[in-house]
């Protein structure tokens, strides 16, 4: 489980360019943590080094079911009593 205290959580696909990329942005604004993954390497790199350490970027192709359901499980990004958004971008 990646280690976040707020108890509003999204997890963002596509988080590297298009809609879900502006939903990053948006959800940092509103005070979410965000869990998102996309398939840029060099993207995902950015985003660590503009956002707060709080969020959790990983290069994950959703192709890769068994690399989504590894990255995805719940027991690993939601500690109890978290407000959860799941967005497929």
């Amino acid at each position: 489980m990646f280690n976040h205290t707020n108890k509003k959580l999204a997890v963002i696909t596509g988080v590297t360019q298009g809609l879900g990329r502006a939903m990053v942005d948006r959800f940092d604004e509103l005070g979410w943590t965000i869990a998102g993954c996309g398939r840029s390497e060099e993207k995902i790199k950015q985003l660590r080094s503009q956002f707060d350490s709080k969020h959790h970027f990983q290069t994950i192709d959703v192709s890769d079911e068994m690399a989504v359901s590894t990255w995805a499980k719940p027991d690993r990004i939601l500690p109890s009593s978290t407000t959860f958004l799941s967005i497929f971008s």
